[in-house]
């Protein structure tokens, strides 16, 4: 993942950081009392945003938590008492670094897909990857009509798909120790990674049907959804009197969803886009996208939604519930319309 002259590039230039975060190191072992320690934090800090880089702070993180970890176990034979306050500093460490990787990995995503694209040489498409210096090509056909054209553009994007796949699983290699921090903390036993959904839920009954509206309760978060359906009572959850409300109508037969954009954060479903056929234009994204992960739910332009089965969750910043959990089901259009015919 790293070019060995780029590491010795940045290990040159990081000498005097290097050797102050040995001494701070020496610190934390001999001196947790020391405002010294601190030093260290402030140091690497800097580094933050070069994710090139994240594979180094890694293993930074490991002889972090190590020393954590052995000058808890072993406070009273070094210093000859106990002190709880180190399995405070440990058990905050390991939750900081989750949330730091956590983060961390989607910014990596978007860096390293700065590195693939293609372009247009001499009649062929070549899709580079400049960060690895090679690339594939492929012969664009001569004359081609506009749905030649299509297809050709959708296996440049798979090539392009190809490439950063590699990379992750590349990454992952190194990515996936950072699932293990539980095992630095004292009388660990095996859980669920970071924060998951520990509240029991429910998904409401929604029957496959037509759907004729929504009804949107949003602002950093979804608070509340309310799907309406033709012939029958609408369903509703989260809360519907949380930020400020969108409504679309005219939903039918013929004007219907064809796929759902959700962006998941905050341990709820922080933003939401539905998406139209024919020239009906999406909703746009109805509350926040920022540092989140996106869904999107929807097969092909050939099924419709035929409804959404929701439950509600609690995030970390708001009291009250928001929209934490849907199942979307989609009907294939000819087959609904055979089964409509027939009834």
């Amino acid at each position: 993942m790293l070019r060995k002259g780029d590491v010795g590039k940045e290990f040159k230039q990081r000498q005097k950081d290097i050797e102050k975060i040995k001494e701070s190191l020496i610190n934390y072992r001999d001196a947790p009392k020391s405002g010294r320690a601190d030093h260290m934090e402030q140091v690497t800090g800097k580094n933050v945003d070069n994710v090139n880089l994240l594979t180094i702070a890694i293993t930074f993180m490991f002889v972090h938590l190590t020393i954590l970890r052995e000058r808890n176990r072993h406070s009273k034979e070094i210093y000859s008492k106990e002190n709880k306050s180190y399995e405070t500093d440990l058990r905050q460490k390991v939750q900081d670094y989750k949330e730091y990787f956590i983060s961390m990995y989607f910014k990596w995503e978007e860096w390293r897909k700065e590195f693939i694209y293609y372009q247009y040489v001499d009649g062929h498409y070549r899709v580079h990857d400049e960060f690895h210096r090679f690339h594939i090509s492929y012969k664009y056909p001569d004359g081609s009509d506009e749905e030649t054209r299509k297809k050709h553009h959708k296996i440049y994007e798979h090539g392009k798909f190809a490439f950063l796949n590699e990379g992750k699983f590349i990454f992952m290699n190194m990515y996936l120790h950072t699932f293990a921090l539980n095992k630095f903390l004292p009388n660990n036993c095996p859980e669920k990674y970071g924060n998951d959904y520990e509240e029991p839920f429910k998904l409401s009954s929604d029957e496959p049907g037509i759907i004729t509206g929504l009804k949107i309760h949003y602002s950093d978060v979804v608070h509340g959804l309310t799907v309406k359906y033709k012939g029958r009572d609408s369903s509703t959850v989260g809360n519907v009197k949380g930020g400020d409300a969108t409504t679309f109508r005219g939903l039918d037969e013929v004007n219907n969803i064809t796929s759902v954009d959700m962006f998941f954060g905050d341990q709820v479903i922080t933003g939401i886009q539905f998406n139209f056929n024919g020239k009906n234009q999406p909703t746009g994204v109805l509350g926040s996208k920022e540092n989140t992960r996106m869904f999107r739910g929807g097969p092909t332009k050939d099924f419709k939604l035929a409804a959404i089965q929701m439950a509600p969750s609690k995030s970390f910043s708001k009291k009250d519930d928001c929209l934490g959990y849907t199942l979307l089901t989609f009907e294939h259009l000819r087959i609904a319309k055979d089964l409509n015919n027939s009834k």
